[in-house]
């Protein structure tokens, strides 16, 4: 079948209905079409296709939602991220809640969840919330910074070496001092290294 890429008067209907009946490649084309209308139609077919069984069309929809998608795609990429073990999908879920529209009220959903979650999804969560936020996260990532898990403190540690201003560096070396993980200590030095590189030295 060939892909319907024109706007239909019967709006997305036979464009939903269209998308089982094609092969992988062109679903995955359809699923961006789809998303781009950005009716609740469209959005709850592009939704259920991150359930696909064919990792083409599941990484499509995934990648869709992130790009058209808003706060309420949350909660579907969220459980993508719990349920999809393969590295791939895992790094597309990722992607699209980085990308993810919807402002201060995605962001906020997303923190909500990384504060309740399990140290498997907090760690890819923290690498989210700080791409997102930027130096904005910096009380959140020292927080984690000091989790019992050394995977979450590092995940922490390694976003702060990327967000942590000049002005934090003490207390990130502070960590060195409090921390009892010393596997975390190269994550540590790493971090106040970067951000040392960000001051602004002064114009000859």
């Amino acid at each position: 079948a060939a892909v319907p890429w024109l706007a239909l008067k019967n709006g997305s209907g036979p464009l939903v209905q269209e998308l089982p009946l094609l092969e992988p490649q062109q679903q995955a084309l359809l699923l961006q079409s789809l998303a781009q209308r950005g009716d609740f139609n469209s959005l709850e077919a592009v939704s259920r296709a991150v359930d696909s069984p064919v990792p083409l069309v599941r990484r499509a929809a995934i990648a869709a939602l992130g790009g058209a998608g808003d706060m309420s795609a949350v909660p579907v990429l969220l459980r993508a991220l719990r349920e999809l073990k393969a590295p791939a999908d895992q790094r597309a879920v990722e992607l699209a809640l980085v990308d993810l529209g919807g402002g201060s009220a995605t962001d906020d959903l997303i923190t909500q969840d990384l504060n309740s979650s399990s140290v498997a999804l907090r760690v890819p969560l923290l690498e989210v919330v700080s791409r997102r936020l930027g130096p904005a996260a910096n009380p959140l990532l020292f927080r984690e910074a000091n989790n019992p898990s050394p995977a979450v403190a590092n995940a922490a540690l390694r976003a702060l070496g990327r967000t942590a201003r000049p002005g934090e560096v003490p207390a990130l070396l502070s960590i060195l001092a409090e921390s009892y993980h010393t596997d975390i200590f190269g994550e540590v030095e790493n971090a106040a290294a970067q951000a040392l590189e960000r001051i602004q030295l002064p114009a000859e």
